[in-house]
């Protein structure tokens, strides 16, 4: 049986280790694929990240904008906005046309990234005459 590590980052970031038995499929791009009685085994780390440039706690687990797309993202470590993807192209014999494909923007936010950090709440004080 396949077992998945997984450590999960005070980021939010979710890392994979896998350790594949004699049943694990290879994909048709040479990937392995964990079987289906596969074991999930899940962990917290209390610091850090395994993503070297990860900063989104310095966001505050708010909001930011992805400095590769520009576009603005709450609440996730990874920018998940569809973004045209122009190194595909269609070939013909004639030419060679872009095609409008789209791909999930996959950037994970860094220290370029504009963050908004959250402001903490105001303190309001009643008083009593």
């Amino acid at each position: 049986m396949c077992q998945v590590y997984v450590t999960i980052y005070p980021c939010g970031h979710e890392e994979r280790k896998y350790s594949f038995c004699r049943a694990a499929k290879t994909g048709k791009g040479g990937e392995r694929c964990p079987c289906t009685a596969a074991s999930e085994y899940r962990r917290t780390a209390t610091a850090g990240c395994y993503l070297g440039g990860c900063d989104y706690l310095n966001a505050g687990r708010g909001n930011w904008t992805c400095c590769k797309c520009e576009n603005p993202n709450s609440g996730i470590p990874r920018c998940d906005h569809l973004v045209p993807c122009p190194d595909i192209f269609n070939v013909t014999r004639e030419r060679y046309e872009p095609q409008e494909k789209m791909m999930n923007c996959g950037h994970d936010c860094c220290q370029n990234c504009q963050k908004e950090r959250k402001s903490p709440p105001t303190e309001t004080r009643r008083c009593d005459y």
